[in-house]
């Protein structure tokens, strides 16, 4: 079965619904089971990605989108739900090439939110759960800091406030443009709407905060200096934004930064050389698999957590969910890669004998 998102299109209630069902089957017949040991036998590490862990009021007012977001309950049931079923570890070439008896997980944050230190830190500490927390030092304590955020209270100020599907299609529309191009457009919107409603919980961290982040063990790493697409950037200013942050980081903590986040995934390889000669040891996307020893370390693949995909129908925390999601994508993933590459191998033509 490939799916379930064909079977029940146009209907997310009863989309969701199935998704959680198929994990559930998935589970009880051993196939998430068969899947995690798989894994652990490669000695593959199932890196997650998340964004933000919000208490329910900044839950409801945030005008990040929704799979950008985790509850602050949820998030703790996932925090001992990790500690008590897998092994967590820093992301780290030396972590990763250690050889540990259960599957290893990794925690990520992109885009550097304060609640990353005022909510999901605390929890993190709590298990003794390491973190990497991914930075755009350009923009620290900013609100507001990144459009699509912006774009969404614009939208809310307006008389016609679509629905979220619109919103995402809309946001995804204008990542494919030109940053002038979807600044401008942005601008012309807001003065057409008027007066926009901040909210002040969508802020990133500030200067301090980072600092007091690092000073608790956690790793940060770059995510450009402004959150820029870099794919969509001349080569020029791609390459400032990747080496600016770095020295940015470095010179705010005093202390090497050797990870990187690619903005929304995007990325290319002559992005990745860019990423490799500014001197970072590790870089992550947004691919699905899993990091394993035969892994571009500078290609690293996530699983995106967010509360529809850690949660059942009744909103508690599902460890079938959270299994498909993470590790049966990552190993179903994993097998298409070894599948493709047997795929050119035999296809591949056969050399002539050499005459003696």
């Amino acid at each position: 079965m490939s799916g379930t998102g064909e079977v029940v299109a146009g209907h997310p209630v009863l989309h969701r619904f199935a998704r959680w069902l198929w994990a559930a089957v998935l589970r009880s017949t051993g196939a998430l089971l068969w899947a995690e040991r798989s894994l652990r036998a490669e000695n593959a590490v199932v890196v997650l990605m998340l964004h933000r862990v919000l208490d329910n009021d900044t839950f409801r007012k945030t005008c990040s989108l929704p799979g950008m977001l985790v509850r602050k309950p949820t998030f703790e049931r996932l925090a001992a739900y990790l500690t008590k079923r897998f092994t967590v570890v820093a992301l780290t070439k030396e972590a990763r090439a250690e050889a540990i008896g259960k599957l290893r997980m990794a925690l990520t944050f992109d885009d550097g939110w304060a609640d990353n230190r005022h909510v999901a830190l605390p929890i993190a500490a709590k298990y003794g759960l390491p973190l990497t927390v991914f930075i755009c030092p350009a923009v620290a304590g900013s609100i507001f800091p990144f459009w699509p955020e912006k774009l969404v209270a614009v939208l809310r100020a307006s008389e016609d406030r679509p629905p979220l599907s619109e919103v995402e299609e809309a946001i995804a529309a204008l990542k494919n443009r030109k940053p002038a191009q979807r600044d401008q457009w942005l601008a012309a919107l807001e003065r057409s709407v008027g007066r926009v409603e901040t909210v002040l919980e969508d802020r990133v961290l500030s200067s301090e905060e980072i600092r007091e982040m690092s000073a608790a063990g956690v790793q940060l790493g770059s995510h450009t200096q402004t959150h820029a697409l870099l794919t969509m950037m001349e080569p020029q200013l791609a390459q400032a934004e990747i080496t600016a942050s770095k020295q940015a980081i470095e010179h705010m903590l005093g202390a090497r930064c050797e990870a990187f986040s690619y903005p929304n995934g995007d990325w290319s390889p002559e992005i990745r050389r860019m990423v490799e000669e500014a001197g970072y040891r590790i870089a992550c996307t947004t691919d699905h698999g899993a990091w394993t020893a035969a892994s571009d370390p500078l290609a690293i693949p996530r699983a995106n957590i967010c509360e529809e995909n850690l949660t059942g129908p009744w909103g508690g925390f599902s460890p079938a969910l959270f299994g498909y999601t993470t590790y049966w994508k990552a190993w179903r993933a994993e097998r298409r890669k070894r599948r493709s590459q047997r795929s050119r191998t035999s296809g591949s033509p056969k050399k002539a004998p050499v005459a003696a």
